[in-house]
């Protein structure tokens, strides 16, 4: 398992593996500088800053994440879950969460309400209401859509990982 999942696990912090890392996601795309590791451990909680192996995980977590942002490669933690219908909860609380640190941002300034991220934000919130709005079969057509919306999930924080640095997309 990752740091990061590890992380949730060894330590007493209050969200799950999904939750954290879709946190985390939201926080590394944007671009906020030096606003962005107190934002983090106001997040995880601040007991953690002078805990040297939770520190050691969180900085590997950050650079592991960070780099397969960079190279379009990210794994999302629930990739791991073993049915369809986990993989559809864990993604609902993954985008649930990337959102929170999304709006977090917006509303702290720290980053422009444009456009694009109000229709993302949008977009998510939706994709976040699957697990409590949606009937879900471990059928193929499921499946199908279930890899659909991932793509789009990828897709979008690529998207503004590139925007928030001025990247044109490729």
């Amino acid at each position: 398992m990752s740091d990061l999942y590890n992380i949730t696990t060894d330590f007493e912090v209050p969200f799950s593996y999904h939750e954290v890392q879709g946190y985390l996601a939201g926080l590394l795309v944007c671009n906020i500088g030096e606003k962005f590791l107190p934002e983090l451990y106001s997040f995880l909680g601040n007991q953690w800053k002078d805990n040297d192996k939770f520190e050691k995980s969180i900085n590997k977590s950050i650079t592991s994440l960070l780099s397969q942002i960079i190279d379009k490669d990210f794994k999302f933690s629930f990739d791991d879950e073993q049915n369809l219908s986990e993989k559809i909860n864990a993604l609902s609380d993954w985008v649930n969460y990337f959102v929170v640190s999304l709006n977090l941002i917006i509303s702290k300034k720290y980053l422009k309400n444009s456009l694009i991220m109000q229709e993302i934000l949008f977009d998510f919130s939706e994709i976040g209401k699957l697990q409590t709005n949606y009937e879900v079969t471990d059928d193929e057509a499921d499946m199908e859509h279930f890899n659909t919306i991932k793509a789009f999930v990828s897709d979008s924080i690529y998207n503004i990982y590139n925007k928030t640095r001025g990247i044109e997309n490729e």
